[in-house]
């Protein structure tokens, strides 16, 4: 069923998921070209086998991941810590 008055852009979580969402369009008889896709993750094996490339933020979940340990071993260090927010930046 095509309706041109459809959205064709998509934002997808992750890029397990944008991989699942190509494989889904094109068993529908859709291709993925007609679409503006966004995902995340920056996650080569999931991204390469992919056409056309769709555009991935990297939210930098090894850096998230380094930066939540640091923060729980001075924690379980002292105790007293109060709670703190850390911003880590996404890339484009």
């Amino acid at each position: 069923m095509n309706n041109e008055k459809r959205a064709k852009a998509v934002f997808l979580p992750s890029d397990s998921v944008t991989a699942i969402f190509y494989r889904l369009m094109r068993e529908k008889g859709e291709d993925p070209a007609n679409y503006q896709v966004v995902s995340c993750n920056k996650e080569k094996p999931y991204l390469e086998g992919l056409y056309p490339s769709p555009k991935s933020i990297d939210i930098q979940s090894s850096l998230i991941g380094t930066k939540a340990a640091a923060r729980l071993l001075e924690r379980l260090g002292d105790p007293s810590l109060l709670r703190e927010t850390i911003l880590i930046s996404p890339r484009f």
